[in-house]
């Protein structure tokens, strides 16, 4: 409530400043409201909010879904928060995801030819990732680039490389302006007593430009304003976004989903808490999806034969792998796997006391298939499990001796690195 109250509040009291390089106005301050729909229904709310700075821009993207995939019933909130300098370049974000009981938060600084991310609870950098800056530019912000150089017309194409936090990968996206055309969106609404929903009052006339994504396979649709900001946007997994009102978005919206209303659990609790043993050998893995129109689809690279898809239910083989496999055993030599032995603050490869768990758990096999069973085993069986998300490395989770899923794995992955696997 107090999100949209802010946001609600840009509407009326919007700034009289221009974000320019130069003589060209790029962005004005403002804040845009967008419906999510899926399968005809609407599935939540999101927003894009502009703000100026003494040398750059801010944009924030928040969006909040209705899907029935998490534990808890509240609502699923989504914010990242770009700085950009006067060119658009990316030089700082935040990136909130939802959590059980407390929020995840990451927190990333470009320096240099480096993105320094930390996560909330280390303090320290969880990872150092290379890039080069001339030409990292946020998704959000590609399309407003376009509009700067003035090459929002059909036939233009660009590439252009984008940080996704939600990854932590830099993504090539391939834009192509398809097509123009003009869009009625509205921008005010009043209250209609007869239906007690809100209606559109007036709407702008716009000129809006179709552009197409392309990220390796996955290709996104977007119309934009004259700005390069969206108007609709259609994402590959049938997700629609369309600028409205704020009133018409939310609270027509609020009223039609009352708050903690929720269609049931896809999966009501992870492997992790349910106390699944990983010794027993899995062959076959069965997932149900479902949330409210989706469409959902299986990489087009997977083998048939490993991976099928039934209606709403995927079925996995797991493939066996013997130690022969492998082609050594452990200690592994100094020339295996050196990729993976970088120092990194959430495994704690150099630890002392995992080490010396590692090495216990394994004292009696040098087979690295049976010793990643035992590893997985004995994680499961010693590590309390817990829902609350806390990022805690490797050996606080060993010291603590509980964590949650991420903790499980961190725990699993850096006891086998330690061990040479």
């Amino acid at each position: 409530m107090g999100t949209l109250g802010w946001l609600s509040w840009r509407v009326y009291h919007r700034g009289q400043a221009t974000f320019t390089t130069g003589a060209n106005p790029i962005l004005p301050p403002d804040a845009y409201f967008y419906s999510i729909r899926a399968g005809g229904s609407q599935i939540g709310v999101s927003s894009i909010t502009i703000d100026t700075l003494t040398d750059g821009i801010e944009i924030t993207e928040r969006m909040g879904l209705d899907l029935p995939i998490q534990l808890s019933s509240s609502r699923s909130q989504y914010t990242t928060e770009y700085v950009l300098g006067t060119d658009l370049r990316l030089r700082e974000f935040t990136l909130t995801l939802p959590g059980i009981g407390i929020p995840v938060v990451q927190h990333g600084v470009v320096e240099g030819d480096t993105i320094i991310v930390v996560t909330s609870g280390t303090g320290e950098p969880s990872r150092r990732i290379p890039v080069e800056p001339s030409t990292l530019v946020p998704q959000v912000a590609a399309t407003v680039q376009l509009a700067v150089e003035h090459r929002l017309r059909t036939g233009t194409q660009a590439r252009v490389v984008a940080y996704n936090p939600a990854t932590s990968k830099t993504e090539l996206l391939h834009l192509s302006v398809v097509d123009d055309s003009t869009f009625m969106v509205p921008d005010s609404a009043e209250l209609d007593p007869s239906t007690a929903g809100w209606v559109p009052v007036h709407s702008d006339t716009m000129q809006a430009w179709k552009i197409e994504w392309k990220r390796g396979d996955h290709v996104s649709m977007a119309w934009v304003d004259r700005y390069g900001l969206p108007l609709r946007t259609v994402d590959p997994s049938g997700l629609e976004f369309d600028r409205s009102a704020f009133e018409i978005v939310t609270i027509n919206y609020r009223k039609r989903v009352p708050r903690g209303e929720r269609a049931g659990a896809i999966i009501p609790r992870s492997a992790i808490a349910s106390g699944v043993d990983p010794t027993p050998r899995v062959r076959t893995m069965r997932t149900w999806l479902s949330a409210q129109g989706i469409t959902w689809r299986l990489p087009e690279s997977a083998d048939s034969q490993v991976q099928r898809m039934d209606g709403d239910v995927v079925t996995t083989q797991v493939l066996g792998w013997d130690s022969a496999g492998a082609g050594f055993i452990l200690p592994a030599g100094d020339s295996i796997g050196n990729e993976w032995k970088t120092p990194d603050p959430l495994l704690g490869l150099a630890d002392s006391l995992l080490v010396r768990q590692a090495r216990a758990v394994l004292a009696k096999t040098t087979d690295p298939v049976e010793a990643t069973r035992l590893l997985a085993a004995w994680v499961s069986r010693n590590i309390r499990r817990t829902r609350e998300p806390v990022t805690w490395s490797a050996p606080t989770v060993l010291r603590r001796r509980q964590g949650d899923v991420d903790g499980h794995t961190l725990l699993f992955v850096g006891m086998a690195r330690a061990s040479g696997i």
